[in-house]
C-alpha cells in the first residue's frame, strides 16, 4: 500500500492515528486468518517508527500477535 495525501498530517508525513488504525486492522486480518470467529478488543498495541514515512511511499507491516486471554465479568449497578 502506499501512503495517499488523505493520510497525512499538517507536517505532510504519515500520521500516527492513521498508522494504528492500519496496524489494529491488519491485527485483526491475522486472528481471523486462524479460524477465529470473533476478535476482541485492541487494549495494547506496541510499534517502532524507523523514520518519517512520505507520500507515495510503500508501507510494508510485519505483525506479531500475542493472544492473551482475559475473562471479563458483566458488572450493574
Amino acid at each position: 500500500m502506499k501512503v495517499r495525501p488523505h493520510l497525512l498530517n499538517a507536517g505532510n508525513i504519515l500520521h500516527g492515528g492513521a498508522t494504528e488504525t492500519l496496524v489494529d486492522l491488519i491485527g485483526s486480518a491475522v486472528i481471523f486468518t486462524t479460524g477465529v470467529t470473533q476478535s476482541g478488543v485492541s487494549f495494547e498495541i506496541n510499534h517502532s517508527y524507523l523514520d518519517d514515512t512520505f507520500l507515495g511511499v510503500r508501507l510494508c507491516f510485519c505483525v506479531e500477535i500475542n493472544f492473551k486471554e482475559t475473562k471479563i465479568r458483566s458488572v450493574s449497578g
